[in-house]
């Protein structure tokens, strides 16, 4: 046989074996926090407090996660649905992964409904978390208040986990305005978002994906009011959505801030329908590649094998 030959395809072989033992790491976040929501009259910038009533209010809020295949746990039910205007939705964070008894730490040891800490450092650990919560009504001083958190992390092959959060706010209002005919309304809220989807420098013979992305949207209809315009409100900053497959395609977007819908007129006596969806998601996966690495050495050694019979048959 070559002996040389021989060396080399061995070389090749164990040099990426032991380039595929430093693991990458990928790592995708969707947290966004809705801190206040409420309706505004426009002509005084005031919350509206009254005048209006929620006749009727279905709520639906859903958090998930799945690690490896394996579907993530929590306290409690991971979907909860609520009839009564104004009910309180809390499904307690759901935790998939071999890690997830130790990142308590990386949320300031603070996993439910933590609305200020964002994993911004590199992958530390192997878990996907979901988690959210709704509170509060658009009609009253304080507004409402909402969170939907997705993490995922992976750090090495083989890993690949997925985490979701997601808020289902139907609501029907009853105009009754007392002392004018009419007002002119808009949607106001305050919100901190942030949004990352982030791969290490992946190693040769692996393959990797990082993804995060929220949404967020307001739809507002009228039954019977024949002038109103429908109205849809997706400010920008709340609809973020990054894919990474390769560190240069690695972003970040971190934003807190207020935004307003466009003004709408509300008629006394009328009712209007408001439809609320926020969602965030994140994916990660790391898949090592070995197969057609080992079949090049392989190759390599066949070749090997083959040149020292061609001589043998010479002589």
């Amino acid at each position: 046989m070559n002996t040389k030959l021989t060396k080399l395809a061995a070389g090749i072989v164990l040099g990426f074996g032991i380039a595929g033992s430093a693991h990458a790491g990928a790592l995708g976040i969707a947290d966004l926090t809705i801190t206040a929501f409420g309706l505004i009259n426009v002509g005084t910038g005031q919350p509206i407090t009254s005048g209006i009533a929620i006749t009727s209010e279905s709520r639906t809020g859903i958090a998930g996660s799945n690690y490896n295949g394996v579907d993530g746990t929590g306290v409690g039910p991971g979907s909860i649905s609520v009839f009564t205007p104004g009910a309180s939705v809390d499904v307690k964070y759901r935790c998939a992964g071999p890690d997830c008894g130790s990142i308590s730490g990386l949320y300031g040891g603070v996993l439910e409904n933590n609305t200020t800490t964002h994993i911004s450092s590199t992958p530390a650990g192997n878990y996907a978390m979901g988690d959210m919560f709704i509170a509060g009504s658009i009609i009253g001083a304080t507004g409402g208040q909402s969170l939907t958190r997705a993490d995922a992390s992976a750090n090495g092959p083989t890993n690949s986990g997925g985490s979701n959060a997601t808020i289902l706010n139907s609501a029907q209002a009853l105009v009754q305005l007392i002392a004018l005919d009419n007002v002119n309304v808009a949607l106001a809220l305050s919100y901190d978002v942030f949004v990352k989807a982030f791969l290490d420098p992946l190693n040769p013979g692996e393959k990797g994906i990082a993804s995060g992305g929220t949404n967020f949207s307001v739809t507002v209809t009228s039954i019977d009011d024949p002038t109103f315009t429908l109205l849809n409100f997706t400010p920008t900053p709340l609809n973020q959505g990054f894919t990474s497959t390769n560190p240069t395609e690695n972003q970040e977007f971190s934003q807190s801030g207020t935004a307003t819908s466009d003004t709408r007129t509300l008629h006394a006596g009328r009712r209007y329908n408001l439809t609320i969806t926020q969602a965030s998601n994140a994916t990660v996966q790391l898949i090592p590649e070995p197969t057609s690495i080992a079949l090049l050495g392989l190759g390599l050694l066949g070749m090997g094998g083959l040149s020292a019979s061609r001589k043998r048959a010479k002589a």
